[in-house]
Parts: C-alpha cells; sequence; structure tokens
C-alpha cells in the first residue's frame, strides 16, 4: 500500500458496492482495503479476488483492515455502531450518496495535481519545490534538461546539494526570510556531469490553508547563453570604446580647428561688416557736405554763378550723387549677404512705380532721343517693397538707355510665362507674373550671358559706357529677395529682354496701399503767434551736415535750434518744446536711439514728431521706439523738407479725427461710447453684426476696430477676417468684454488685439490713453517686445548690441554685458506649473528694472534668461550690479518656492567686458561663464 493514499473500505458487495469497486479502484489517490459482505456470492467480492483486494464475510474483520474511510452501501443506517465497534481506530462512515461526492472531491483533486504535473512536464524552466525542511518534493522535466538528472534521482534530497556553493542556499532562504520573495538572482548550479548551470533563480514561500510555511518553490531560467552574449557584447562594447577614443579625439581636433577657422571667418565677416560700416560712415558724411553744399550753390542760394562755376557745381553735384549710387548699392549688397535686408511689404501699382522711374529718367533718354515706352496695364497690382522695386526698375531701365545707341527704344512690357518656364526655380505652386524690359541696343555675346548678373562683371570692356558692374548683381538679388527670378535674353545688334517674374496673390490679396500713410499726431502747443514760424530741433553733431539740414529748413520758413550731443538734445526738447525733431543715431554723450527712447518715455515730449536723418539704416527699431519717419543721409533739400511740411501740415488742421469703427449690438454702450469721446477728436461709427462691420472697415478703413466679445464666437471669426485681410491686417484691435477672458481665449487672442477693456470698469482716460498709445507706433511695431514681461526681446538685443558696442569703441566707453539665468526654473514649472513660473519672470522683470540705471539696456534673452547691455559700465561696477541683482532675487520671498534646490527661488549671473574681441566672442565667453555659474548650482556671479 502507498503511503499519502486514502485507505477506504467498502461494506456491501453488491451492485452497489461493485460500482464503487470499480470507481475508486482506478483512482491513484485512494487505497481500496479490503471488501465486506454476508453473501459469499455478491459480485463484488469476486471483482475484488479479481482484482486482488482482501474480502471478507465478515463485517468484525473491517478492523484488521485499518481503513481511514468505510463506505456503508447496504442500505442500513443502523450498521454504523457495528462498524465503529469493529474499528478500534477512528473511521468515518459514508453512505452512498456520501462516497458519490467522496469521488467527485478526489477527481478534482487528481485533475489539479495531473495540471500541476503537466506545468512541471511542459516548462522549459527548472521547477523545484521543498518541503519545510528543505528537501525536493517535485522536480521538473526542465529541471532535467537544465541539469541532467533525473526527478527519482533528486526527490527527497537536501536542495542545497544542487549548489556549486552549497552555503549559497542559506543566504538565499534568510533573504526569502526577510523578503518574502527572491526574484531573479543570478547563480551557479552544479550538473550531474559535475558540469556548471548559470541560473536566475525566483524563488517563493509556500503556505497552507491556514497560512502555515510548507515549504518553498523556486523557477530558475537557464542564462547561460544570455551570459555568455552579454559577455560578448561586453568585450564589443570595450573594442568600440576603444575605437571611438581615438575617432572621438580626431573628431575634437578636427571640431576645434573647424572652431579656429569659423571664429577667423567670423572675425573676417565682422571686420568686413565694419569696414563697409565705417566706409560708408566715413564716405557719406563727406557726401553729405559735397551733394548739399553743391546744391545750395546750384541752386544760387547765396548769388549767381558765372557760366565756368555754374557748369562745375553741376559737375560736383552729378559726380556726388553717383559716388552715393555706388556706396549705397555696395551698402545693400552687404546687408542682402548678411541676411540683414528687410522688405516694407504694401501693394504698388506697377505702371506708377515704372512711370515715376521713366520720370526720373527722362533726362538722360532725351539726351539720346530714346523712346521710352510703358505697356503695362494700369489695373496690374503686386504686394511688394516699395523702394526696392523701383531701384530694380531704376536699375533695369537706366541700364537700357545707357546700352541704346540714339534713336533707340526702351520698353516694359507683360510677357506670357510658357509651361514650364518656372519650374526650374520657382516653389510648386506659386503663380508669378512676367515683366521684361526691353530695348533695341547693342545687345550681349552669347558667352557674357551667363556672368552678366556677377558683382563687377561689365560686357562692354571698352569703357564706352561707365557703370560700376553692381547695378545688375544688386538687380537680381533685390528679386530673389522678393522670391522672384531674372534673366535675360540677347544677342548681338538685336538688343537684350530682361524678363523680371515676380510673385503674384489674388486681387483680393492685393490692396492697393495710399501714397501717404497720415498719422494721427498730437503736437505740442505753439506759440499764439499765429505768423510765428515753427520751431525745429536739429540733433546734429556734424557741423557741416547741420549747416547744410539749417539753410534747407530756414528757406523752407522755419525756424532751427541746435543739438550737438544726445544730452543737449533731451535738454532742448524738455525746455523748446520743438515742433518736431530731425535726430541723428550717431551721437556723442547719449546716441539717438537713447533720445528717443527718452522723448517717448517723457510725457512732455512724448507727442512730439521725431524724424530720424541717418547713416545709420534701422528702421524698424526706429518705428518701435516711436520714430515718425527716417530718412538715411544724406537726404535731399526736396526729401527732407518734404517730410517736415507734411507734419505741418497735419498740425495746421490741428489734429486728423482718430476714426473708431465699434461692433457691438449693444445699444446702450455705444450710448456710452459716444457720451465718453465725443469732445476728443473722434470719429465712431458702430456696426451690430460681424459682416456689416468687416464691410465697414474695408470702406471706412479706421483707425481702430472695437469688438465686443459678445459678438458671435466671442467676436473671434471678426478678429480673425480683420487680422487676415491685407488692408485691414495693421490695424489695431481692442476686445471689449465684461467677463474675465479664459486662458484658451486668451492664447486665441495673442498677436491679434492690442488690449482688453473690460466695459464695467471703462473711463474716458483710460480709453484716450489706449488710442494715444497708437498713434505713432503702430502700425510700425516690429515685435521687438517680450510679451509676458513687457521687457525687449532678444530681437532687440541683436539690434541694439552690436550699435553699443559701436559706439562704446567709438568713443572709447567702457561696456558691459551680462546673463543672469533663473536656477531651476523649470522645476518650479514642472512643479507649481506654467502660471506661477510666469508670475516669478514677471516679478524678476520688474525687480530687475526697478534697479537698472536709465542708460542701462534689459531684454528677455531666453525664456529663463535677461540679458543686460550695460552702457559706460566699467568690469567692476558691473560685477557689484550683479551681486545687487542676485542678492535681492535671493531674499525676494516668491510664491511656493520651498520646493527649489536651494530651498528658494534664485539665479546666477555672468559678466564680460569689452575689449579688443569680436562682440559675438564676448557674448560667448558672457555664455560661458553663466554655464559655468549653473554647473556650481547658481546662486552666484562668475566674471569672465
Amino acid at each position: 500500500m502507498n503511503r499519502g493514499r486514502l485507505k477506504i473500505a467498502i461494506l456491501g458487495a453488491g451492485h452497489g458496492g461493485s460500482a464503487l469497486l470499480d470507481i475508486f479502484h482506478q483512482s491513484d489517490a485512494v487505497d481500496i482495503v479490503g471488501i465486506v459482505d454476508q453473501n459469499g456470492d455478491a459480485p463484488g467480492l469476486k471483482k475484488a479476488e479479481a482484482l486482488g483486494i482482501p474480502t471478507s464475510m465478515n463485517i468484525k474483520h473491517l478492523g484488521k483492515m485499518s481503513p481511514k474511510v468505510v463506505l456503508n452501501v447496504t442500505g442500513h443506517a443502523e450498521t454504523a455502531d457495528i462498524i465503529r465497534d469493529a474499528c478500534s481506530s477512528r473511521v468515518e462512515i459514508l453512505e452512498g450518496s456520501g462516497a458519490l461526492i467522496l469521488w467527485q472531491l478526489i477527481d478534482e483533486r487528481e485533475k489539479s495535481l495531473r495540471y500541476l504535473q503537466c506545468v512541471l512536464d511542459d516548462s522549459q524552466d527548472m521547477i523545484i519545490t521543498t518541503d519545510k525542511d528543505k528537501n525536493i518534493v517535485k522536480f521538473s522535466k526542465g529541471g532535467e534538461r537544465i541539469l541532467g538528472y533525473k526527478k527519482d534521482e533528486l526527490i527527497g534530497k537536501k536542495v542545497s546539494a544542487l549548489y556549486k556553493d552549497a552555503d549559497e542556499r542559506s543566504r538565499i532562504g534568510q533573504m526569502l526570510e526577510k523578503r518574502g520573495a527572491v526574484y531573479n538572482y543570478e547563480t551557479v548550479l552544479q550538473k550531474k556531469d559535475a558540469s556548471f548551470a548559470d541560473i536566475s533563480l525566483t524563488l517563493s514561500n509556500l503556505s497552507d490553508n491556514e497560512g502555515n510555511f510548507i515549504g518553498t518553490v523556486g523557477i530558475s531560467k537557464d542564462i547561460g547563453m544570455e551570459k555568455r552574449l552579454r559577455q560578448t557584447l561586453k568585450e564589443k562594447n570595450e573594442e568600440l570604446e576603444t575605437l571611438n577614443e581615438g575617432l572621438e579625439e580626431k573628431i575634437l581636433k578636427r571640431t576645434r580647428e573647424l572652431e579656429v577657422s569659423n571664429r577667423e571667418l567670423r572675425k573676417a565677416n565682422e571686420l568686413k561688416g565694419r569696414f563697409i560700416a565705417n566706409a560708408s560712415h566715413e564716405l557719406r558724411t563727406p557726401l553729405n557736405s559735397i551733394i548739399g553744399f553743391s546744391d545750395l550753390l546750384k541752386e544760387k542760394i547765396f548769388g549767381d554763378l558765372n557760366e565756368d562755376q555754374e557748369k562745375y557745381v553741376k559737375n560736383i553735384h552729378t559726380s556726388g550723387n553717383h559716388l552715393l549710387h555706388l556706396v549705397n548699392n555696395i551698402l545693400d549688397l552687404a546687408k542682402i549677404e548678411a541676411g540683414k535686408a528687410e522688405l516694407d511689404m504694401e501693394g504698388l501699382s506697377i505702371t506708377h512705380i515704372i512711370d515715376e522711374v521713366e520720370t526720373v529718367l527722362k533726362a538722360l533718354s532725351d539726351r539720346k532721343e530714346i523712346e521710352l515706352l510703358n505697356e503695362i496695364p494700369k489695373d496690374l497690382n503686386i504686394y511688394a517693397d516699395r523702394i526696392k522695386v523701383k531701384q530694380i526698375f531704376y536699375n533695369l531701365i537706366s541700364n537700357a538707355i545707357k546700352f541704346t545707341p540714339e534713336g533707340g527704344k526702351v520698353g516694359v512690357r507683360i510677357d506670357e510665362i510658357n509651361e514650364g518656364e518656372t519650374s526650374e526655380w520657382a516653389p510648386h505652386g506659386h503663380d508669378f507674373i512676367k515683366i521684361s524690359v526691353w530695348d533695341t541696343g547693342i545687345g550681349i555675346p552669347h558667352e557674357d550671358l551667363s556672368k552678366i548678373f556677377e558683382e563687377f562683371e561689365q560686357v562692354d570692356t571698352s569703357k564706352s559706357t561707365e557703370g560700376t558692374g553692381l547695378g545688375l548683381s544688386l538687380t537680381k538679388k533685390l528679386i530673389e529677395l522678393h522670391g522672384g527670378h531674372i534673366d535675360v535674353a540677347s544677342a548681338l545688334e538685336e538688343g537684350s529682354v530682361f524678363s523680371l517674374y515676380i510673385p503674384v496673390l489674388s486681387a483680393e490679396e492685393i490692396p492697393l496701399m495710399e501714397e501717404h500713410i497720415s498719422y494721427s499726431l498730437s503736437f505740442p502747443p505753439q506759440s499764439a503767434d499765429k505768423h510765428e514760424s515753427p520751431l525745429i530741433l536739429v540733433a546734429e553733431d556734424d557741423m557741416a551736415t547741420s549747416e547744410i539740414i539749417t539753410i534747407y529748413l530756414t528757406q523752407a520758413g522755419y525756424k532751427v535750434s541746435h543739438a550737438y550731443n544726445g544730452t543737449e538734445a533731451i535738454e532742448k526738447a524738455r525746455g523748446e518744446k520743438p515742433f518736431a525733431i530731425s535726430l541723428d543715431i550717431m551721437l556723442p554723450k547719449k546716441d539717438g536711439w537713447e533720445v528717443l527712447q527718452a522723448l517717448k518715455d517723457d510725457p512732455e515730449t512724448s507727442n512730439i514728431p521725431v524724424i530720424i536723418h541717418s547713416i545709420v539704416e534701422n528702421r524698424e527699431l526706429a518705428f518701435a521706439l516711436g520714430a515718425t519717419d527716417y530718412l538715411v543721409k544724406p537726404a535731399s533739400k526736396d526729401a527732407l523738407v518734404n517730410k517736415f511740411n507734411i507734419l505741418a501740415s497735419e498740425h495746421k488742421k490741428r489734429r486728423k479725427p482718430v476714426t473708431v469703427l465699434a461692433l457691438t449690438n449693444n445699444e446702450e454702450f455705444q450710448d456710452i461710447l459716444n457720451d465718453m469721446l465725443k469732445n476728443e477728436n473722434c470719429i465712431f461709427n458702430f456696426a451690430g453684426d460681424n459682416q456689416i462691420g468687416f464691410e465697414m472697415a474695408l470702406s471706412t478703413r479706421p483707425d481702430i476696430v472695437m469688438v465686443d466679445t459678445t459678438m458671435a464666437n466671442g467676436g473671434f471669426d471678426i478678429i480673425d477676417r480683420i487680422k487676415s485681410h491685407p488692408m485691414l491686417k495693421h490695424t489695431p484691435v481692442f476686445a471689449l468684454t465684461s467677463h474675465e477672458i479664459s486662458e484658451d481665449d486668451k492664447h486665441r487672442m495673442t498677436e491679434q488685439i492690442e488690449a482688453v477693456l473690460k466695459k464695467d470698469a471703462l473711463e474716458s482716460e483710460k480709453l484716450l490713453n489706449h488710442l494715444n498709445s497708437l498713434k505713432i507706433a503702430y502700425p510700425h511695431r516690429a515685435g521687438l517686445v517680450d510679451e509676458l514681461t513687457g521687457l525687449f526681446n532678444y530681437r532687440y538685443f541683436e539690434i541694439r548690441y552690436p550699435q553699443e558696442v559701436a559706439r562704446a569703441k567709438r568713443y572709447k566707453f567702457p561696456l558691459s554685458m551680462a546673463l543672469l539665468h533663473i536656477d531651476h526654473l523649470d522645476n518650479y514649472r514642472n512643479k507649481k506649473g506654467e502660471y506661477y513660473a510666469n508670475l516669478t519672470l514677471k516679478k524678476i522683470a520688474s525687480l530687475l528694472k526697478k534697479t537698472l540705471r536709465g542708460s542701462d539696456i534689459l531684454v528677455r534673452y531666453a525664456s529663463d534668461t535677461f540679458g543686460f547691455i550695460l552702457t559706460n559700465t566699467p568690469p567692476d561696477a558691473a560685477e557689484g550690479l550683479a551681486g545687487r541683482f542676485v542678492e535681492k532675487i535671493h531674499d525676494y520671498p516668491f510664491l511656493q518656492e520651498d520646493d527649489q534646490p536651494l530651498g528658494r527661488i534664485t539665479a546666477c549671473m555672468s559678466i564680460a567686458k569689452l575689449e579688443d574681441q569680436d562682440p559675438y566672442e564676448m557674448v560667448e565667453s558672457a555664455m560661458a561663464a553663466l554655464n559655468k555659474a549653473i554647473e556650481k548650482g547658481g546662486n552666484r556671479v562668475e566674471v569672465v
């Protein structure tokens, strides 16, 4: 009999007992110890004898069989007492139905055991179970495959015998007791053939139904192949690292060489740019005097000239203009090559442009009796930069006149574009118009057509025609700057055709702009004497230029006051309250940018129109800071006087009324706006729905549009339409609301509206302040302000920094630059959110502004970095200033700053001083020092 099997005896060998005998005899979990029946012929007895199972006809023999369970199938319940008397040990007695239940339980147990055995047999991993004494109870076929043992060889043996290090199993047991389980423990077992197997063991405790520890179960993976692969990979990686070290050194060496080359190239480019800028300044300044004074002599301002004097003066004037044209061409080419050329796009009539150019060139064509023909349709409009397009056609038409014999013809026409003609250079899906400038001139040899647009190339080497070889090169670059193309067709003695391909938009997308944009300007009060001439302040340090401007303006009927440096210009503007100011940029003490900013920040001088008249070209910055207009030296008498006459004309009209279009269907609010501004020189128009409002905006071209957010879709549809239409996109838009604007709506409004005005808090003064703030700066605002902090942005830094460096070098002033980085702002943003991070940035910007001097320049350099240009500041003073900045930020109680690595919001700074280095090397040095401060943990100042 097998231990562990359930011992059963059957009382009753009739058909029921015989059936139970068949059932239980098949079970490996049951041991039938005997069957008893008083009837010796009972079928169950005979069957039992055949199976070798003990039989008896005496019930008292049950005790000798020692059963644990007796199945009573006699049908007599009273026999239970007899059974107990016969069996001295405790016995369970089951009647017939109970026997069936017992069989079902045993059958389910056997199925579970068979399933478990399947797991043990089919698993590729080794599964070993032990009892609480660490003896092996189960051993899977996966274990046989890994170790080479049969299960019968291991069952009952200590599991520690399998370990290479027998004590290791005890250590694993301690880990198991401490942690409750062991995962992926790598160890070594000994195989039957005395070799070793690398395994990864996961071990858990086994408990019975009452939670008592009864043993362990371990699952082990064979990781021998994996370890070998790992070792191979490690060896390969070591080989690669060895190779990489050599390669990295070569790359670093090559990188250093490239960095040196790039630095030299950048320095050469900087020197080239500096040379061009200095050369232009040095040439334009005397040219300004030559052209200006010769113009005054030519106009006989100081008396009549004899015939020879008049001829020589005209030659001087013509030669000066010719040289100026050459200088301008060189500068334009340099700007385009440096990527600094900008386009001021507007809708243009090609016919008008050609007419203007031909008017200028008429004297030249008349001298050679050349007929000029303009064959462009009057309704042909393009979207382009007016000045640069005129320059393009001036170069092409003047060239055509130059190379056309007397009595010839020069014309401009529209040509049809053939299929595939633009495919080689045009982006897919773009439409172009083809404008051709043709002549009946000498033509160009075929071999010279390929180099006609190269710089300083002249096809006519006989020098019978004068020129520099820059005109066509510049023309090509200006056309390409517009996204267009130019080519030429020509043959000797057959004339030439230069064809321009200019991008076009639909008629709706090309509004024809007015010739002159009128600004609504507020002028300071003038003398009560109506006949007193308007006073103009000329801020100019070059005496000759100042004298020429003075003569021009006094001839035109103006009074003139002079300032020869920036500080004097600000003082005189405040003291004399001039009608307008002519301002040079390159002034000593304070440059023109500082003067302009100071004038526009001061309520006493903010409304004085300022016209920049300078060699330095930076219209974008000038208009962003509030300049009214911009003239590049040397400006002609007509150009200069015309600018001031326009202002005088506006002044005589007092002020052009500000036209406001209010889109609101709230009649009560319409009345409020009317009453509020009826005495403020404003003209109000109202529209109650979006379509009517849009049509009124197109027809009236208002100075300002106000959109009520209670209109359809919160007013966003009409705002989108206004801002996407070329004719209206520069019109400032105010949003009128009676509730707080949601974050989503604020995001949608970004860069579309000028301000959000609360209806319930709207006052006349507040609204007027908003209107006045737009009178000069808009629509020329150039995107130089950071919306979050209100500081200038990095783009402004790129514009201003080179100018301050040039100014410091010119006047021998010390200059320092600094960078301030907010330590761990990303950590703060991730934990507290964008809202609190933005609040912190705004507050830091405010703290910095309050600490800075008026002459210093502060910008938001990057998302978590501020930049400083510290004018007239030596390094020791800059370091002291930086220390105060860092200390102020450290000591300020920012919201929810406890989670920061240093326990509070802090910042670090770097300082660099201007020496003889490239300006951008100074920036790189400051950035390197800032990175060093960050690596040290922040909250410190690093000086280069």
